[in-house]
Formats: C-alpha cells, sequence, structure tokens
C-alpha cells in the first residue's frame, strides 16, 4: 500500500517550521493509525474499531469489561458511536509504551486534537480513501456510508486528502 499522507493545506499554504513540524506529527500520528490497523490485521472497510477496542492488538490496552462504560450510544446516528470508540482508542495509543508509537512519537502524548486527527486517519485511512473512485470520493453521504462515519467527519477527511 502506497502512504499517501495528507498535507492539510491550510498549514501547507503558510510554510513555516512550526508548520512543517506539526504536518510532519501529522503524518506520523496516520502512520501510527495505519500501524496499528496492520497490526490488527483491520485494514478493511468499514474499519472494524469495536472489534479492535474489545480486542487489542498485541496487548497494547486493557480490554473493556462487558459493556464499553464510558461510551453512550447516540440512537440517532450510530456512526457517532463509532468516532467516540475511535477516540477512545487514541488515548489508549497515546498513554501505551507501544514501541511503534514510541519510535514515531517520542514521548510526547497525543493533544486533543491529536486524537481527533488518530481517530478520523483510523476511521477512515488514506490508502482505503484512495482505493475509492473519483465519482465516490467527490459524493461525501456515499463515503460517510461506506466508512460508517458522521458526514461531517467524512467532509472534514475529504478535505484533508483534497478531494473536495
Amino acid at each position: 500500500m502506497t502512504d499517501c499522507t495528507p498535507t492539510p493545506s491550510s498549514l501547507a499554504a503558510s510554510n513555516t517550521p512550526q508548520n512543517r513540524r506539526v504536518i510532519a506529527r501529522r503524518a506520523r500520528i496516520e502512520y501510527l493509525a495505519m500501524e496499528l490497523l496492520r497490526l490488527a490485521n483491520a485494514v478493511r472497510l468499514p474499519v472494524p474499531v469495536d472489534g479492535l477496542w474489545r480486542n487489542p492488538p498485541a496487548s497494547l490496552w486493557p480490554p473493556p469489561h462487558a459493556q464499553m462504560q464510558t461510551l453512550a450510544d447516540d440512537q440517532d446516528d450510530p456512526t457517532v458511536l463509532r468516532y467516540r470508540t475511535a477516540r477512545e482508542i487514541a488515548g489508549f495509543v497515546s498513554d501505551s509504551r507501544w514501541p511503534e508509537k514510541e519510535r514515531l512519537l517520542g514521548g510526547k502524548p497525543l493533544d486533543g486534537d491529536e486524537r481527533h486527527h488518530f481517530a478520523i486517519a483510523l476511521l477512515m485511512p488514506t490508502a482505503l480513501v484512495a482505493s475509492l473512485s473519483a465519482r465516490q470520493v467527490g459524493d461525501p453521504p456515499l463515503v460517510a456510508q461506506i466508512f460508517q462515519v458522521p458526514l461531517k467527519l467524512a467532509e472534514q477527511r475529504l478535505r484533508e486528502l483534497n478531494h473536495l
């Protein structure tokens, strides 16, 4: 799989040392999300975040007890629960001593925006978005349905990847 890590246009427009560091860290976060999916043999549509949450690869975090007690189900939009689960996974990865995480990010944990970026990259990996047809990526509601994510997140990710 080719690494097609996005360069957010808002950051790329201002080529400062700070923005280059932010872009580089986001690229490493994106790569880390893909490595987690590879480790779990979960690079498929839709990404099985619930299974990943319940059966963490390489014992990266303790499996949850019977239910995900910290996550509330949204009856109107079940895709919100998938995003919340991905955010929880981001938190566990951030706090872990996973050698790949340490190598890519050092000892610095993910902040709130970075956990959000990790969650979106986990739910909508660049390589899987790139596998869609031009017609599909031009249709955000269809992309949201394919990846089982909220429409707003699908639109955000498509913008990050310069498809919108």
